[in-house]
């Protein structure tokens, strides 16, 4: 396998994390009812999506595309919620689970960045860790508002 296969594959492996990122967030969105809690997970929903449009382009740079069924599948998603399954949450259940889903992503970026030796790709996900890890300081920020609990 040559290091560009490499490359296209870690590439599809973070737009398929994308993807389920956002289909994680909008099933969550969906268990909601505040507006204010819905508006700040469909906006990290839709940055979700510009990560994956950035993935995309650079998926395009080394002269390769996804398919469609390379992004659509939830086999083994670990990002998939049945919506009923946060029905229970609360708010600060609903954060912290999102901040972890938010590490998760964080940390895959950074390995990802450790392993390819493409300059330009290792930039873009470097970028896209440090997008994750605001997304999580946000999350952090929204749930360290949360009244005490004892």
């Amino acid at each position: 396998m040559t290091e560009e296969q490499t490359v296209c594959e870690a590439i599809r492996l973070a737009i398929r994390r994308e993807q389920e990122a956002y289909n994680f967030l909008m099933a969550m969105n969906g268990c909601v009812k505040s507006p204010g809690i819905r508006f700040l997970l469909e906006d990290l929903a839709r940055e979700e999506l510009e990560h994956k449009d950035k993935l995309e382009l650079e998926l395009m740079k080394l002269g390769d595309v996804v398919r469609s069924e390379e992004i659509q599948g939830e086999a083994q998603n670990p990002y998939y919620i049945e919506t009923d399954e946060c029905v229970d949450m609360d708010y600060a259940e609903l954060l912290r689970f999102c901040m972890g889903k938010e590490d998760i992503s964080f940390r895959l970026y950074i390995t990802l960045s450790t392993q390819v030796h493409q300059e330009q790709t290792r930039e873009v996900f470097i970028a896209l860790a440090e997008e994750e890890l605001r997304h999580k300081l946000r999350l952090e920020a929204e749930y360290s508002r949360l009244p005490e609990r004892e």
